[in-house]
C-alpha cells in the first residue's frame, strides 16, 4: 500500500489519505489531540473525514470521531498521566441501552405466611408477556427474613427457577402496581414498565398458574432457622437475615443475564421448617429492551 498523503486542517492537525496499490483511495484517517477542561492531559482522538483529496479543512469542518460522552468531563474515559508521562484510560461504565423502554427496581414484602407452608412454596412470581420486548433480569435480592412465631430447628431454602410457557398467571397473594412512573429509575425518557405481573404471597403460597419450571434452580440461598450460633430458633431475624444476593449477573465480566421472552418468567420458592410464621422481603432489578443478543 502506498504511503499516506498528508493533508492539514486549519488547526495544523494531520489528515492522512490511504491509497490502495492500484491508486484507489481507501480511507482518510485523522489524528490529533485536544485539551479538555477538567483533564490533566490533552486527550488524543482519531476519526475519518469525507473531504476530497487536496481540500483544506476550514474552521468547524466535521470529522467522524471515535468518542463518547461523560456527564462530568464530556469524554467516555478519563486520561490519567503518571510522573513518566505515560497515560492510562479509566473506563466509565454506563447502563445498558434501553431505547424507549427503561430500567426498573421493585421491592416487595410478603405477608405473614402461616405455619405449615409446603416444601417449595412459591412466594414470588415474575411473568413477562410482551411479544416485542425482552426483560433483562440483573438482580434478585433477599432483603431479610423475620419470624413472628419461632420455627422448629431446620433448613431454610430459597430458590429461583426459570418459568417457561408461562401462559396463565398464578393466583393468591397480591400484585405490584407498575403503571405510570412506578419503579422507573429515571422518569424521562424511560417508558412505563411492561411486566405482565409481579405477584407476591401474603398468608399462604401462590398457586402455580400455567407454566413449566426448569428442572433445577438457577439461584439459591441455604440457611438455618437458628441464627448466629444459637441452637434454638428464635422470634426475630432468621435464615438469610441480612440483605444478600439470591441472583446477580456479573455483567461487567461478560456474564449473560437472565433474559425473558414472551410468556417466560421466574419464581422464587421457599422451603422452611414447620410451626414458624414468617415474613420475607425481595427486590428485583431489571431492564426492558427491544433487542438483546
Amino acid at each position: 500500500m502506498a504511503a499516506p498523503v498528508s493533508l492539514t486542517n486549519t488547526s495544523t492537525q494531520s489528515i492522512d489519505t490511504i491509497y490502495g496499490a492500484a491508486g484507489d483511495k481507501r480511507v482518510k484517517l485523522a489524528v490529533g489531540s485536544k485539551a479538555v477542561v477538567g483533564l490533566d492531559a490533552a486527550g488524543s482522538w482519531h476519526g475519518a473525514a469525507s473531504h476530497a483529496d487536496g481540500d483544506t479543512f476550514s474552521a468547524n469542518d466535521g470529522v467522524m470521531v471515535g468518542a463518547g460522552v461523560d456527564a462530568d468531563t464530556g469524554l467516555a474515559a478519563r486520561f490519567k498521566t503518571d510522573a513518566s508521562g505515560r497515560q492510562s484510560v479509566i473506563p466509565i461504565l454506563r447502563p445498558m441501552e434501553f431505547g424507549a423502554l427503561g430500567h426498573y427496581r421493585l421491592a416487595v414484602t410478603t405477608g405473614s405466611i402461616g405455619a405449615g407452608a409446603g416444601a417449595g412454596s412459591e412466594i414470588l412470581q415474575f411473568r413477562w408477556t410482551s411479544a416485542s420486548q425482552k426483560a433483562v433480569i440483573s438482580k434478585i435480592l433477599i432483603d431479610g427474613m423475620y419470624a413472628s412465631t419461632a420455627f422448629a430447628a431446620g433448613q431454610i431454602l430459597l430458590a429461583a427457577y426459570v418459568a417457561r410457557s408461562f401462559t396463565v398467571a398464578g393466583t393468591g397473594g397480591g400484585t405490584a402496581t407498575l403503571t405510570g412512573n412506578n419503579q422507573k429509575m429515571q422518569t424521562t425518557p424511560m417508558g412505563t414498565a411492561s411486566v405482565g405481573e409481579v405477584r407476591t404471597a401474603t398468608t399462604a403460597a401462590l398457586t402455580a398458574g400455567t407454566k413449566t419450571l426448569d428442572a433445577n434452580a438457577f439461584a439459591q440461598v441455604n440457611a438455618h432457622s437458628a441464627q448466629f450460633g444459637i441452637a434454638t430458633p428464635v422470634i426475630g431475624l432468621v435464615g438469610p437475615s441480612m440483605v444478600r444476593s439470591l441472583y446477580e449477573a456479573d455483567l461487567a465480566s461478560g456474564e449473560h443475564p437472565l433474559v425473558l421472552e414472551q410468556n417466560e418468567g421466574f419464581v422464587v420458592k421457599a422451603t422452611v421448617p414447620a410451626t414458624g410464621v414468617w415474613v420475607i422481603g425481595l427486590t428485583i432489578v431489571w431492564a426492558e429492551t427491544a433487542l438483546f443478543t
